[in-house]
């Protein structure tokens, strides 16, 4: 059966499974007190999400591609609870089927709309992309300069969640409507060995903070990466972050990202940029608690890894097309992206300087990469992606999700077979996505 054929039946499958699930859904909320009670405040959400799909890769001539093989593919399968114990208390549960760990785990005292205070396993406040849930991507993937199972390892100590603690808050009129600005913030402290780690075995925290400005208030539908819920003035919003950590790698991950976004009448555009110095601490790092009894306090001289430049972008723009007549329930979105990662420039072995995005193959002390997973010094990437999102109703956690993409190497590639510029690794996917 030829590749369009089956795709094309993958395709009609999962918009009948879409059109089920959006005909039987609904909130689900299994407990609630009386509202004469005591606890009245308490109750019980069930959560979850499934995400399968189908990737078809193309094949490359020179057998060089890692990954050529099209098959059915399980994103994400997960399910959990979300419940209110008390007036001030929240307990988060999340379970990933797929890879069969705890993603989500921990309580959060909301005290004011301006103090939060949040304890457990949760997502690390810094990358815009990791703002936002699974379910409520508009991709069907994050960004390049993150990991994603199976297909890239770059940038592998962006892990999306740790173990930790975190504060957090808005500061302004969140009100609907309101067009003043807000200002929201997070800043965490975690053991920086990933998600279902419960050992510190560098002795070093990992450390992150993020502020946002929404300029013109807080959009409707804040929590998705789309602007399905139309909203009907423009509404801006600039962040930044910083993050420091020691990985397993013996590095100080020391970097910063930058982004804005832009919602208004189902237009939705965003772009980010992320940069990062690896290598032995010294200074603010040794202050951080990465000094020299540490696998990060050792430079070069000692086996560490030497100091090295890390960076990638992206930016995105997305629509949400009109409805032809009044009483249409569905609605298609148009998505395009573009984003890049150099995951390791080198700065110079002689001089010991960095350039502000590192340097290359003509640096002293460049390495050409040996892989192209390879999770230390992979080839600098880039990628365009193009898109259309399918909504059964108004909600972002249903539908049916269309991605072609890309994929290029700015870089050379050296092995035992010889020397390789690219490979031809483009990739179709589709994915439903179905939530309660």
């Amino acid at each position: 059966m030829p590749a369009v054929t089956r795709i094309g039946l993958a395709f009609g499958a999962f918009g009948a499974l879409l059109c089920v699930g959006g005909a039987a859904a609904a909130d689900i909320r299994v407990w609630e007190e009386h509202p004469e009670s005591v606890w009245k405040n308490r109750n019980l959400d069930i959560t979850g999400y499934l995400q399968p799909g189908y990737i078809q890769r193309q094949d490359d001539p020179d057998g060089q591609n890692p990954h050529e093989d099209d098959n059915f593919w399980l994103q994400r399968a997960r399910f959990g609870l979300r419940s209110r114990v008390h007036r001030f208390v929240w307990v988060r549960m999340e379970y990933d089927a797929t890879v069969s760990q705890l993603e989500d785990g921990y309580l959060e005292a909301r005290f004011l709309e301006q103090l939060n205070l949040r304890f457990g396993q949760f997502q690390i406040p810094f990358l815009k992309t990791f703002m936002f849930s699974e379910v409520n991507l508009a991709f069907n993937d994050r960004a390049v300069y993150t990991p994603l199972q199976q297909d890239r390892e770059t940038l592998r100590y962006l892990r999306p969640r740790d173990l930790g603690f975190m504060l957090s808050g808005r500061v302004g009129d969140v009100t609907p409507k309101a067009t003043t600005p807000v200002l929201e913030y997070w800043a965490g402290m975690f053991l920086g060995q990933g998600q279902g780690a419960t050992n510190n075995i560098d002795d070093a925290y990992l450390y992150s903070a993020r502020i946002q400005l929404h300029t013109l208030g807080v959009p409707d539908g804040v929590e998705a990466e789309s602007d399905l819920a139309r909203n009907e003035s423009p509404r801006v919003g600039i962040a930044a972050g910083v993050y420091s950590n020691c990985d397993d790698r013996g590095q100080w991950n020391r970097g910063w990202t930058a982004d804005a976004e832009l919602r208004w009448q189902g237009v939705y555009v965003s772009g980010s940029f992320v940069w990062f110095k690896n290598g032995a601490a010294s200074g603010l790092g040794e202050t951080l608690g990465y000094g020299a009894d540490t696998a990060c306090g050792r430079g070069p001289a000692a086996g560490g890894p030497p100091d090295h430049i890390a960076s990638g972008m992206s930016a995105q723009a997305q629509y949400v097309l009109p409805k032809f007549v009044p009483e249409q329930k569905h609605s298609f979105e148009l998505l395009a992206r573009f984003d890049q990662v150099n995951p390791q420039s080198p700065c110079n072995a002689v001089t010991g300087k960095c350039k502000f995005l590192g340097g290359g193959p003509s640096t002293p002390g460049y390495l050409i990469p040996a892989s192209y997973e390879d999770a230390d010094n992979p080839p600098t990437r880039y990628r365009i992606t193009a898109g259309l999102n399918w909504f059964p109703d108004d909600r972002q956690t249903l539908r049916l999700s269309l991605n072609y993409q890309i994929n290029r190497e700015a870089e050379d590639v050296q092995n035992a077979n010889g020397t390789f510029t690219g490979i031809k690794n483009d990739v179709i996917w589709f994915q439903a996505t179905a939530g309660l």
